[in-house]
C-alpha cells in the first residue's frame, strides 16, 4: 500500500477549495484532511492534522498567507507548504523562499501538474525539521510572469486558448525564431504538448485574443500593445499578439539582469 500524503488545504475561494479537494482524494496516495478559508483556520489545522504538505494561498482574511508561513517555520516542524496564488511578484517569491515554502505555483494552475508537485515535494523532503528551500527556477519565475501578464490583459484562465497562449510565449522566449514559423513549427509545438492539433491551438488562441480585446481594459492593453489598441485597426493577430508579449518578457529580463549587475 502507497503511503498517504496529508494534505491541508487552505484558500478563501470556496469553490476552489471544494473542486480540489475532489480531485486530490480520487488519488489513491492522496489524502486530504482538511480544508481552511482563512489563515487563523489554517493555522489550527496545521496544528491539529498535522499535514505532510500544505497548499496556501496568499490571500486569505484574518491572517494572509505570508504571515502562516511566518509562525509555521517558528513552530519547529512545519508542513511542506505549497503556495498556490494569483498574487505574484518577484519580491513575494523571494519572501516566501525565505520562510521555508517549497514551491510557488501561479493560479490558475494545472491539476495534474499540482499532484505531481505534491509528491516530489513530500518525496523530497528532509528528515531535519527546517523547510524545504524553494527552488531556484527561471522557468517558473517565467511562467509566472506570463501567467501574471495574461491575468491582468484579461485572457479568461478557464478557456484552452489561455494555456496554449502561455505555452507559445514560453516556447518564444526560448527561441524568438519561432515568431517566424508561428504555422510550420509553433502551433504543432504546443499541440503536442496539449495534446491537441495545430488547427485547435491557433483557433482557441484567435478566441481567447478576441475575448481580452472585446473585454479587457483599454488601458492595460494600451501598456503592452501600444498603438495597435484601436477601434480602426482591430485586435493583433495571433504573431503579433504572441510577438508583442515575447518582447516586453525579454525587455523585462534584460532590464533585470543589467539591474543585478549595477
Amino acid at each position: 500500500m502507497e503511503t498517504e500524503i496529508r494534505i491541508v488545504i487552505a484558500d478563501a475561494d470556496e469553490d476552489f477549495r471544494y473542486l480540489l479537494s475532489e480531485t486530490l482524494d480520487c488519488e489513491d496516495d492522496l489524502w486530504v484532511v482538511g480544508t481552511a478559508s482563512d489563515g487563523g483556520a489554517a493555522m489550527l489545522l496545521a496544528a491539529q492534522e498535522k499535514p505532510d504538505v500544505l497548499l496556501l494561498d496568499l490571500m486569505l482574511p484574518e491572517i494572509d498567507g505570508v504571515e502562516v508561513l511566518r509562525r509555521l517555520k517558528n513552530t519547529g516542524q512545519p508542513p511542506i507548504a505549497i503556495v498556490v496564488s494569483a498574487f505574484f511578484n518577484q519580491q513575494t517569491f523571494s519572501l516566501c523562499s525565505e520562510l521555508g515554502a517549497y514551491y510557488f505555483l501561479p493560479k490558475p494552475c494545472d491539476v495534474s501538474a499540482l499532484v505531481e508537485l505534491i509528491r516530489r515535494a513530500y518525496r523530497d523532503k528532509h528528515p531535519h525539521s527546517g523547510a524545504v528551500p524553494l527552488p531556484s527556477s527561471e522557468d517558473y519565475i517565467l511562467e509566472a510572469e506570463i501567467t501574471e501578464i495574461l491575468h491582468e490583459i484579461g485572457v479568461p484562465a478557464h478557456i484552452r486558448g489561455y494555456n496554449f497562449l502561455r505555452e507559445a510565449i514560453i516556447l518564444t522566449v526560448a527561441n524568438q525564431e519561432l515568431i517566424n514559423a508561428v504555422t510550420t513549427q509553433l502551433y504543432p509545438a504546443v499541440a503536442e504538448k496539449f495534446n491537441a492539433t495545430a488547427v485547435q491551438v491557433e483557433r482557441a488562441i484567435r478566441r481567447a485574443i478576441e475575448i481580452a480585446w472585446n473585454r479587457g481594459n483599454i488601458d492595460v492593453l494600451q501598456k503592452y500593445f501600444g498603438y495597435t489598441v484601436s477601434s480602426e485597426k482591430g485586435k493583433p493577430t495571433n504573431c503579433e499578439f504572441i510577438a508583442m508579449l515575447t518582447d516586453c518578457i525579454l525587455l523585462r529580463n534584460k532590464w533585470r539582469t543589467q539591474s543585478k549587475a549595477k
